[in-house]
């Protein structure tokens, strides 16, 4: 299973979250994947005082939407022809990245 994969189907918390959003960073040479953590990183706190607690999905620097559940926006991103792997879908907390960890993408595929 995918990276992707296991952030869609498993319920984990913030901490669990955070470590498989770093491992899916770390593993995929996705220059979209490191504009969607820039993007997400700078609304970040805007996000968090109007959509504390919902789901946010970024493809680069764009905002796709925000949703109830990690599933409901894959599945929107999915109607539009969107491949997981160009995705970030995060949860709007303060634990989803560490803003002091710097994100760099291999050729580990």
């Amino acid at each position: 299973m995918s990276l992707s994969e296991q952030l869609i189907s498993q319920d984990v918390g913030p901490p669990e979250r955070a470590s498989l959003l770093d491992a899916l960073l770390r593993s995929q040479p996705l220059p979209i994947i490191q504009s969607a953590v820039g993007a997400f990183r700078r609304d970040l706190a805007q996000m968090l005082t109007r959509h504390r607690g919902q789901w946010v999905a970024y493809r680069g620097e764009d905002r796709i939407g925000f949703g109830s559940t990690q599933r409901e926006l894959y599945e929107l991103c999915r109607q539009r022809g969107w491949k997981p792997e160009e995705l970030l879908i995060c949860g709007v907390e303060e634990a989803v990245l560490d803003p002091d960890q710097e994100y760099t993408a291999s050729s580990n595929v």
